[in-house]
């Protein structure tokens, strides 16, 4: 299988080897970005991010086309921030035991 190559914006691509057959058409992602599906097919709902800036990119093979493939844009939601649970304890709130603790005491 050809060795994926990077993109102008350094992702990893798997374009060469969709073209020539050797992976099936599919979904490339950026890091941090995931794909939802939908239903017993599992047909393509969309595309999520949690940071600004990650692409998700439709790949199929096009043997007309003199590139080999078929690259198709996706739209990527951002996922709201989620709310940071509060610590369960705090420095203030831990008290030292009263008695030192004799590890060697039988």
């Amino acid at each position: 299988m050809s060795t994926p190559t990077r993109t102008r914006s350094g992702r990893r691509s798997s374009a060469r080897p969709v073209a020539a057959g050797d992976l099936p058409a599919g979904i490339e992602l950026d890091e941090g970005v995931g794909v939802v599906h939908r239903g017993r097919s599992a047909t393509f709902a969309e595309a999520v991010t949690d940071h600004d800036g990650g692409g998700a990119v439709r790949i199929a093979r096009a043997p007309g086309n003199p590139t080999g493939i078929r690259a198709e844009p996706l739209p990527v939601r951002r996922l709201p921030d989620a709310p940071r649970p509060a610590p369960s304890w705090t420095p203030s709130a831990w008290t030292p035991s009263p008695e030192p603790v004799d590890e060697e005491a039988p």
